[in-house]
């Protein structure tokens, strides 16, 4: 006997022996996963191009780097690196091995020696399949100058008081393009140069840089003012000396954190780890700004380590050493460690002599964790926070594609009701179940839905959260206080799972059996005969937590703050969720260490798929988890290609993806809603604007759909965000691969299904012409539209959170950007619908997404 399986997924069957035997016929179950087997030896680019762009002659550019990552099992060996052609030169860090799963650099440069433009190619052999890889690089000698800003942003001083020289550090992403390779940044406040350091965090692929983190002083801003800074791409290159860390230890300043748990007194001290042998990593490093990452375990008097409990520190210091920021966090962590449980203590920090913060019962959620920030003035010890905010350009960021194409007519118009609101509501008790918190302190959760699985309204489920969209149409300081600590709550859900060995989030490529969902069994790895579940909580222990998530209702909590802060902590939560996706899916119906999200439900697709490409996206190039998240997406790119953009023989042929709804299982036909494949539709559309190739034909056949549903023949787009949507005839004939293959098979038997309110009136409704008034008099009748006008949909004509309709027409914006054909027919209907919701109503913009090839 021998398996041979066809495609990726799980098979089963079962094998009889029939005999006379006494003990009867034997039935030998049969199961297995069919999987693709990867190239051997696979290297993997980051980018595609380089283009230097415009640059002084006889100049040698900034480096840009470009990281080569093992994708494979096996060590690559480099063989030659050169390029071919006048103009450039690389240093090569590579060494003549890269290990499996890990990644070197290359640094390339521009020195222009003539005008005009310069091409030549970068060439790499190495012993992959895949081998040789060549890079096309391009740069323009002119020594003109050029004076166009890139971008802008706006610094307000809130305070009733002139500030002096404030240290202020940003994240900000940029349009392909906008900052060429091998260039940095000049910045100007109000026209005048200002210094700035800049780090250049990830590149496009054609190595532009895509998000960067800019620390700079800003000089005397008066009260309640708004000053312009603009930023210029620019060659210049600074010499200043980087920060010492030894200057910074040579102040008065320490952060201290003391936890006493069960009669045990445990610290951390900033200053005693930065003083230690300890190495420390550094996030931001320049002249102007030095940040430094440190953890320890806390420690009590004796030096014992407690075996649960981790503090992290990231001690951000500027020139001057003047003004230093700490973020101080303590995880409840470890994926492996065993005997995982809820911990209560009494927790307090103190910033120089200073108490900054203390709480007497501090609860503690397992594999959680929580996050404070303080600041500290040389002269004046423990400080308030930085007093400037940042307002960055909402139209700008929509340009990068790192964020929808939201419609840019609601910016500003966020009314101050709602913000006001939320201010006062973000600093409130509340209730969730035995616990009360202070909505923004540690363990709360926010303003977030603590059972995510929940029916009903929730604020935070869409492309972005409601509080995130607030904050991108208003740039209110009120709105981003919420949106950044949001961020920060993010650690209190119990899914926080980091791998004691690498220090990041637990690897699925390291441990394929891991996971929360399946048997016990499911976990075992047979090459090494070991369990790689996380560590199970012990009879007796409390480890419940009032907070429950679910892929299936995911918000997206920290990608936003990430871009616009480019805080590590924000960049860490933004990796958690994204490996949660993964983690929380049983071993087998991922396939392993490939991550697919198949199988679960279309939202938990959408959201989850989402949520691991943002992480891809915004993660640093040099991060160990940036090719790992692109793994994962890439895996489940080539799954949704190979199982329907590229099948022939696909059950669906209409845009619809698996899986239908198995609880509806009945006679008279098998249905998917169609808005939760909506959402799959503008997941994959916005993955498309994040670079990632494969996506572009998926999201070409992946648009059929929602357009079918608006211009298909014999049908009515009145009816396009129905709830519900019959696919199958029966479940029998579903089970058999039987699905209706036309769109007018669809609608008729959608209308006739005896679970919709249309059913008792479907064949009056297919003999009436479509939105004529005999029609919208019949829905009328029957109290089927909610505002009883010709020319309005069904589905929640005034949900701007959740109606049907606006998900559709989000769906539709991407489907024109697809260049599908009869999109722009379709967006043309829906956007001259009778009624739409009010966006400003409410405040909520998520559903505002529009396309970006049509004018607005």
């Amino acid at each position: 006997m021998f398996f041979e399986p066809t495609s990726e997924q799980i098979f089963t069957g079962s094998l009889t022996i029939k005999s006379n035997a006494e003990n009867g016929d034997q039935v030998i179950t049969l199961k297995g996963s069919g999987v693709t087997i990867p190239p051997e030896k696979e290297l993997g680019l980051f980018v595609k191009s380089i283009n230097f762009g415009r640059h002084p002659l006889s100049v040698q550019t900034k480096d840009s780097t470009i990281w080569l990552v093992n994708n494979s099992f096996l060590p690559i060996q480099i063989q030659d690196i050169r390029i071919n052609g006048n103009g450039f030169a690389i240093e090569n860090q590579c060494g003549e091995m890269i290990d499996p799963k890990n990644q070197c650099a290359i640094n390339v440069a521009f020195i222009p020696e003539s005008s005009g433009n310069i091409a030549a190619e970068l060439v790499i052999e190495s012993n992959a399949d895949d081998s040789p890889h060549v890079i096309p690089l391009q740069g323009t000698g002119d020594n003109s100058a050029d004076d166009t800003p890139v971008c802008a942003f706006i610094l307000e001083n809130l305070f009733d008081q002139q500030l002096t020289n404030q240290p202020i550090t940003i994240g900000h992403a940029f349009a392909e393009g906008d900052i060429p390779a091998g260039k940095t940044i000049r910045m100007t406040i109000e026209n005048q140069p200002i210094p700035v350091q800049v780090e250049h965090k990830a590149i496009h692929s054609d190595g532009s840089l895509k998000h960067g983190i800019l620390s700079f002083i800003a000089p005397d801003l008066s009260a309640h003012s708004s000053y312009q800074v603009q930023l210029f791409a620019s060659h210049q290159k600074s010499d200043q000396q980087m920060l010492n860390l030894s200057d910074l230890l040579a102040t008065s300043y320490d952060a201290e954190l003391t936890v006493i748990l069960d009669g045990q007194t445990y610290k951390v001290s900033a200053k005693q780890l930065l003083n230690s042998t300890l190495k420390s990593k550094q996030w931001i490093s320049g002249p102007i700004c030095t940040e430094w990452l440190i953890h320890s375990p806390l420690k009590d008097s004796a030096g014992n380590s407690h075996p649960h409990l981790t503090a992290r520190l990231e001690i951000r210091a500027y020139s001057g050493m003047e003004d230093i920021r700490s973020s101080i966090t303590l995880e409840n962590n470890w994926t492996f460690q065993s005997d995982p449980h809820n911990l209560t203590y009494h927790a307090m920090i103190t910033i120089g002599d200073d108490i900054a913060w203390e709480q007497p019962t501090q609860v503690h959620f397992h594999h959680a964790r929580w996050r404070k920030i303080f600041w500290w003035n040389k002269q004046k010890g423990l400080d308030e926070s930085s007093k400037i905010h940042v307002k960055h350009d909402t139209r700008y960021f929509i340009t990068t594609k790192a964020i929808p194409n939201f419609d840019t007519q609601y910016i500003g118009g966020v009314n101050e009701t709602y913000l006001n609101e939320m201010e006062t509501r973000w600093i409130q008790p509340v209730q969730q179940k035995q616990y009360t918190f202070i909505r923004n302190e540690p363990m709360s959760i926010g303003f977030a839905t603590a059972y995510m699985g929940s029916t009903g309204s929730h604020l935070d489920i869409g492309p972005i959260t409601r509080w995130s969209s607030r904050y991108l149409m208003s740039m209110d300081a009120r709105a981003k206080k919420v949106d950044q600590g949001q961020a920060d709550l993010a650690g209190s859900w119990s899914m926080h799972l980091r791998d004691k060995n690498t220090d990041l989030p637990v690897s699925i490529e390291e441990y394929p059996y891991c996971g929360t969902a399946g048997r016990k069994d499911d976990y075992k790895n047979p090459q090494t005969n070991l369990y790689e579940n996380p560590a199970e909580c012990e009879e007796g222990r409390d480890c419940s937590s009032p907070y429950k998530p679910d892929i299936a209702h995911q918000p997206s909590f920290a990608y936003i703050p990430y871009l616009v802060s480019g805080d590590y902590y924000h960049l860490e939560e933004m990796q958690f969720w994204a490996n949660y996706c993964v983690i929380s899916k049983s071993p087998v119906y991922r396939n392993f260490e490939k991550g697919l999200l198949r199988n679960d439900q279309i939202r938990a697709q959408a959201w989850g798929f989402r949520n691991i490409a943002d992480a891809a996206y915004a993660t640093p190039d040099d991060h160990p988890m940036k090719s790992y998240l692109m793994r994962i997406v890439d895996n489940n790119l080539e799954y949704y290609n190979e199982t329907f953009t590229n099948n022939e023989n696909a059950i669906s042929k209409l845009g619809w993806i698996l899986p239908v709804i198995s609880e509806s299982t009945i006679a008279d036909g098998v249905v998917l809603a169609p808005w939760m494949d909506d959402f799959m539709t503008f997941t994959i559309g916005h993955i498309v604007e994040l670079g990632f190739e494969k996506a572009v034909p998926f999201l070409g056949w992946k648009s059929t759909f929602p357009v079918e549903r608006m211009i298909a023949d014999h049908s009515c787009w009145i009816f396009a965000s129905a709830y519900r949507t019959v696919v199958s005839p029966s479940w029998d004939d579903a089970k058999a691969g039987i699905f209706f293959q036309t769109y007018d098979g669809i609608y008729n038997a959608s209308l006739a299904w005896r679970e919709n309110e249309l059913q008792d009136i479907y064949q009056e409704i297919l003999n009436l012409e479509c939105n004529s008034q005999e029609m919208t008099n019949l829905l009328v009748q029957h109290n089927i539209l909610e505002y009883g006008v010709n020319g309005e949909m069904i589905g929640y004509t005034n949900d701007i959170m959740h109606g049907y309709q606006v998900i559709l027409k989000t769906a539709l914006a991407y489907a024109v950007d697809s260049g599908a054909p009869g999109a722009n027919e379709a967006w043309e209907i829906i956007q001259a619908r009778a009624k739409k919701p009010d966006f400003n109503h409410g405040a909520c913009y998520q559903w505002t997404i529009l396309p970006r090839s049509l004018d607005r």
